[in-house]
């Protein structure tokens, strides 16, 4: 199977067989296990996350809607709607992701596939300093600014107690795996030029309040929020 062979097949595929490929894929990314539940894709045996995987086509907005009287216009508007990833700023999409209930999982993994240049689908878990882009254009990122969400970080120094909460904590950074894609970010006991907010702990069997405990965190003063 060809590059051209592969994105057929992929875009080719109606929902349910769309989000097992994308849900192998992230399996095989993280080294997750497959969920025996129905609520949630896939199984972190490592740490007992429940994944979620969410993903969908980038396809340009419809032009129009199908009635009665415009049927085979409508379907011939169809024939060319996937957008290339360097369109993604031109055109508004049409991305069909449905039903995510937030209660049910502890980690989403939330994707989009584009159109290459060159016909293949575009997937990066990670951006590797040098990569070529198409017409040497700047790598851009999409990622999430609402200052209203909720993460989940492990303390990585000093030992955090309840009265953590309500304070702002400062981020230690540390380069993330190549290889699986995940974050290293953490988060330190120092307050000082604090941008994490603390607003509680992960009250699980398997974390206790005290050193390398898992904390959840916003980002209220988000710099990026738009």
């Amino acid at each position: 199977m060809d590059s051209i062979q592969l994105q057929q097949a992929i875009f080719g595929l109606h929902t349910r067989r769309f989000g097992t490929v994308a849900e192998i894929m992230i399996k095989k990314i993280v080294c997750a296990e497959d969920s025996t539940q129905l609520s949630f894709d896939l199984f972190d045996k490592f740490d007992g996350s429940r994944i979620e995987c969410k993903f969908s086509r980038v396809q340009k907005k419809a032009e129009l809607k199908i009635t009665d009287s415009n049927l085979f216009k409508a379907l011939q508007c169809e024939a060319n709607r996937d957008i290339m990833y360097h369109e993604w700023q031109d055109y508004d999409w049409d991305c069909n992701i449905q039903q995510v209930k937030k209660e049910e999982f502890d980690i989403l993994f939330y994707g989009v596939f584009f159109t290459a240049t060159d016909g293949t689908p575009t997937f990066s878990k990670v951006w590797t300093g040098g990569t070529a882009t198409l017409g040497s254009a700047d790598a851009e990122a999409l990622v999430y600014s609402d200052p209203g969400i909720v993460y989940e970080a492990q303390f990585t120094a000093g030992t955090p107690a309840v009265s953590f909460i309500g304070s702002k904590y400062t981020l230690s950074t540390t380069a993330g795996s190549t290889t699986t894609g995940r974050s290293k970010e953490g988060v330190t006991a120092t307050t000082s030029s604090g941008v994490a907010l603390c607003v509680g702990f992960d009250l699980t069997p398997s974390n206790e309040i005290g050193a390398n405990a898992r904390a959840y965190f916003t980002f209220p003063t988000n710099t990026f929020a738009v």
